[in-house]
């Protein structure tokens, strides 16, 4: 066996790596995290590095096990993916077939609930969960949620809110404790010992109002943490789930049978973890079960682009990585994986850079791996960036209008070059109703497009 070669590589996928990227594809079979900043070509470095493992025959490409978010993101990855191989092929670097003359099959990319989802299908059983129970979707798990807490017997009349807002409060709370990968449990006996200590501090009158409010949320959430034990059973009784359950049960699958961890580390002899900045404590303790302890496993993501927070994703996903997947136990403990960095942004020119490093400073800081962007030589030419404040909306949105009208002309830039990002769909809408009265087509993405214009 022997490693395909950079420019054999290069020439194959018709790419031209940079340094960076080459370390990342030609590396080990080893765990690490790649750092990667915006525009840094994280999903080329994947694809290229699927090609590289495949065509060094390290693994086959139906052994390529690749993980993100969105099904978008999961189609663009797996298009990306399949199309290295092809050209592999198309080069005759590898065959399309194997020895028994049978295609030779493709990479697999699923999203991180579907990984998920796969896995409580296929051994559900063993926990009593039957393969075809019925996903709810947000709008039925609503109603379903709010006919139990209009059943329940819970002392819910202690909490002071009506069906609905307990209703809310209780999918939330569920969704939490399953991101977080918190037992009901343990709320509880945390919310127990909060509450006997805050009830202490009242007895010698020194609790203040925000000891008053928090001794008030904890005897309230003990509450809702029952609630959330007779919720999840209710959906076990109606055999249905919802996304929240898929990781959950998942976790409980992989920690109680062991055969299934060996299974899943036999069918995918290296994992490809897109986006991971953005993965909650549950999902990667899941994946940590499964893929931990040395597998090849290459997490790539980037902690200043982390915005999943509020869901639960912790960024300190990326950062431990090292240490969550080591590539080793020794007698001096477990050997942290490798870390490595893409920084040669190759979207923007070096003024746009020069803003985002600088507006990025404080927050790289605190983040290990993080480098600064650089342009190199990516033929975008030096950029420029304006910033502008209006007096009032109106005024911003005509200024907008006016410098794409200016870019399209002065700059022969077409129109379907030039793009608008705003930070909410209402935004969106006033810019692009502005644009087509001035006459300048448009296209506006997302459900702002739906619900504002008739078919």
């Amino acid at each position: 066996m022997t490693d395909i070669s950079r420019a054999d590589l290069d020439s194959a996928l018709g790419l031209t790596l940079t340094d960076e990227q080459w370390g990342v594809v030609s590396r080990s079979m080893s765990p690490a995290v790649i750092v990667a900043g915006a525009g840094s070509g994280k999903t080329t470095s994947m694809s290229a590095r699927v090609a590289w493992l495949v065509a060094s025959e390290h693994v086959r490409p139906d052994e390529v096990l690749g993980l993100t978010f969105t099904t978008k993101a999961a189609g663009q990855l797996l298009t990306s993916m399949r199309g290295a191989v092809d050209r592999l092929i198309e080069a005759d670097v590898i065959s399309g077939v194997d020895d028994s003359g049978e295609p030779i099959g493709e990479p697999e990319v699923l999203t991180y609930h579907a990984f998920a989802a796969r896995i409580l299908s296929e051994h559900g059983i063993r926990i009593g969960r039957e393969p075809d129970a019925l996903v709810l979707t947000d709008e039925a798990r609503r109603q379903l949620a709010y006919r139990f807490v209009c059943r329940s017997t819970a002392p819910l009349s202690a909490i002071g809110r009506g069906p609905v807002a307990v209703t809310s409060d209780l999918l939330h709370l569920d969704d939490e404790l399953t991101e977080l990968a918190i037992d009901p449990a343990q709320l509880r006996t945390f919310d127990h010992d909060l509450v006997e200590w805050l009830r202490g501090h009242e007895r010698d009158g020194g609790l203040q109002v925000i000891g008053r409010d928090m001794l008030a949320t904890s005897t309230s959430r003990s509450v809702m943490a029952d609630l959330v034990d007779e919720w999840r059973a209710e959906k076990a009784v109606r055999e249905v789930i919802d996304f929240a359950d898929q990781i959950r049960l998942a976790g409980q699958i992989v920690a109680r049978f062991p055969e299934v961890v060996a299974e899943l580390r036999t069918r995918y002899a290296t994992v490809l973890l897109d986006e991971y900045q953005d993965t909650s404590i549950a999902q990667r303790e899941l994946l940590q079960r499964i893929f931990g302890g040395g597998h090849p496993v290459l997490a790539v993501g980037d902690p200043c682009q982390a915005i999943y927070g509020w869901r639960g994703a912790s960024v300190d996903n990326i950062e431990s990585f090292p240490r969550h997947f080591p590539l080793r136990q020794d007698v001096d403990g477990a050997v942290e994986a490798d870390r490595h960095a893409l920084s040669l942004n190759r979207r923007s020119g070096p003024t746009v850079l020069d803003v985002a490093n600088r507006v990025s400073e404080r927050l790289r800081s605190v983040h290990r791996g993080v480098e600064p962007l650089s342009a190199g030589d990516n033929g975008k030419g030096p950029g420029a960036v304006t910033c502008a404040l209006f007096e009032t909306y109106a005024d911003e949105v005509d200024w907008v209008v006016h410098e794409i009208q200016r870019t399209h002309a002065s700059g022969r830039v077409p129109w379907q070059d030039i793009a608008v990002l705003a930070a909410t769909s209402r935004d969106l809408v006033a810019v692009e109703a502005a644009l087509r009265r001035q006459g300048v087509p448009t296209q506006l993405a997302g459900t702002a497009a739906l619900l504002s214009q008739p078919a």
